[in-house]
C-alpha cells in the first residue's frame, strides 16, 4: 500500500496537471502557435514546481534528511532533483496536449480560411 500512496498517487496527479493545466492557460479558441507554446511553458514550469511539491511531501525520507543535514538550500535542491526526475513521466503527456492543441490552432485557421473563401 505504502508504494501505490508514495508512487501512484504523485503519478496520477503529475499525469493529469500535465493533461489540464495546457487547457487553462492556452486560450480556447486562439489561432496562435505562440499563444500555445507560450501556455505549454507556463504549464512546463508550473509542473516542474508541483513536482517538487509532490516530491517532498511524498518521500519522506528525502524530507528528513534534507531538514537534518543540508537545511533549507539543500532541501530546495532535493525537491528539484526529484521534481526533474518527474519529467520522464509527466513530459510525453505534456508533449501529447501541445499536439492536440497545435493540431485545434490548424483546424480553426483552416476553418478560417474556408468561411473568407465563400463569403
Amino acid at each position: 500500500m505504502s508504494l501505490l500512496w508514495d508512487i501512484g498517487v504523485p503519478l496520477v496527479v503529475l499525469g493529469g496537471a500535465a493533461l489540464v493545466l495546457p487547457l487553462v492557460f492556452v486560450p480556447r479558441g486562439t489561432r496562435s502557435q505562440g499563444q500555445v507554446a507560450v501556455g505549454i511553458a507556463i504549464s512546463a514550469g508550473i509542473m516542474i514546481f508541483l513536482g517538487a511539491i509532490l516530491y517532498l511531501i511524498f518521500d519522506s525520507r528525502s524530507f528528513g534528511e534534507g531538514i537534518e543535514l543540508l537545511g533549507l538550500t539543500g532541501l530546495a535542491a532535493l525537491a528539484v532533483q526529484g521534481s526533474i526526475k518527474g519529467v520522464l513521466f509527466w513530459a510525453p503527456f505534456l508533449a501529447l496536449r501541445w499536439m492536440t492543441l497545435a493540431q485545434r490552432v490548424e483546424l480553426l485557421r483552416c476553418q478560417d480560411m474556408v468561411r473568407e473563401g465563400m463569403g
